[in-house]
This record gives structure tokens, C-alpha cells and sequence, in this order.
């Protein structure tokens, strides 16, 4: 009904606002990684273009821990949900946490995806980038929403498991080609590894 429309869409606010809010200092460490591990490949200094990936990886990590840990385990989703709904409206803010919890399942991971996009940004590796860039929120995401709602009863539940789906597929495939870039990177030499990368 309306009613229930309207406070799906009110919960979608919610969201919204903590994930701009959760996402600022993982995008912070991203740009900070970016001219560290651009300098350093251009300079042909592998040995620290790793250990700011290494470094990358634990700091992202680390945050996107926080962000599950406010977002999915009770009761700081809850919480998170009284700061941006206004007045006594309890059946709300239980829907919003209960969103919460469910759309942000896999954030943890995301660390993942992010980070390896920039990386292969930052070693003039463009097309990867971008590939792995629009994974998460395109090729993955957008083709989940068209075709769960068709296959479970509940559709509203549906769109909200599309996004930790998503936030799954697109950060297992991001793993292999940083993988195989890293252990590239570590059985040819300088000269060699610069040119390929470019």
C-alpha cells in the first residue's frame, strides 16, 4: 500500500545517507594509495608499490570491518537509524535498521574491489580499472535487479539482497587479477614489469 511505499522509501534515505557517510574515508585511503603506488611503479620501486598495497588492503579493510559492524550487528544499525529519522516512529526505524542489516551484509569485502581498482589505475592499467570499477555497481548490480524480484515472492527483500550479492560477485572477481598482477610482479624484472604494466 501507500503507506508501506513510502516508508520503503524513506528507509532507501537512510541508507543512502550512511553509505555516503561510511563510503568518505574508504574513498579518503583510496586517493591517498593512488600517486603512492603511481610514483613508486613509475619509479620502477616494487618493492614499496607493494607494501603500499599490502597497507592499502589492511587500512581498507579495517574500515569496511567498521562499516559492518555499525551497519549489520545489532543494535548500531538502530542506532545509525534514529540519527536521521525524526520523531517517534519506531516501526521506521525498526525497517531501516532491518535494511541496513540486510543490504549491507558483504560490505566488509568491498575493501577488495575498491583497492584494486585503484591499483591498476595507479600502474596505467586503465581498462582493468575501469572493469573492475563498474562491476560492483553495474554489470553486477544491474542484471541482479532485474532478474531476483523474478524469482522470489517478496520483492522489496529482493532489491535489498541485490546490493550484498553484488558487493559478493564483484569482489570475488576482483581478487585474481590483483593476484596474478602482484605474484607478475614478483618474477620479472624492473625494466620488464614497467613496460608490461603500461
Amino acid at each position: 500500500d501507500e503507506a508501506a511505499r513510502t516508508a520503503q522509501i524513506a528507509s532507501l534515505g537512510v541508507f543512502q545517507a550512511c553509505l555516503i557517510l561510511i563510503m568518505m574515508p574508504i574513498l579518503g585511503a583510496q586517493q591517498g594509495l593512488q600517486p603512492i603506488i603511481g610514483y613508486n611503479w613509475g619509479a620502477r620501486n616494487f618493492m614499496r608499490v607493494k607494501q603500499t598495497l599490502v597497507l592499502g588492503l589492511y587500512v581498507t579493510a579495517a574500515l569496511t570491518a567498521i562499516a559492518f559492524v555499525i551497519q549489520v550487528i545489532p543494535p548500531f544499525p538502530t542506532w545509525l537509524a534514529r540519527l536521521f529519522i525524526s520523531g517517534d516512529q519506531p516501526a521506521l526505524i525498526a525497517l531501516s535498521a532491518h535494511d541496513l542489516q540486510i543490504s549491507n551484509f558483504m560490505i566488509w569485502c568491498i575493501f577488495i574491489n575498491i583497492v584494486s581498482s585503484t591499483y591498476f589505475q595507479s600502474i596505467g592499467r586503465p581498462r582493468t580499472a575501469i572493469l573492475l570499477s563498474l562491476l560492483r555497481q553495474g554489470f553486477c548490480l544491474l542484471p541482479v535487479i532485474w532478474f531476483l524480484p523474478h524469482f522470489m515472492e517478496d520483492k522489496t527483500l529482493a532489491i535489498w539482497l541485490c546490493m550484498p550479492i553484488s558487493d559478493g560477485v564483484a569482489n570475488a572477481a576482483s581478487v585474481l587479477p590483483l593476484v596474478l598482477n602482484m605474484r607478475f610482479l614478483a618474477r620479472v624484472r624492473p625494466r620488464a614489469a614497467f613496460k608490461e604494466g603500461r
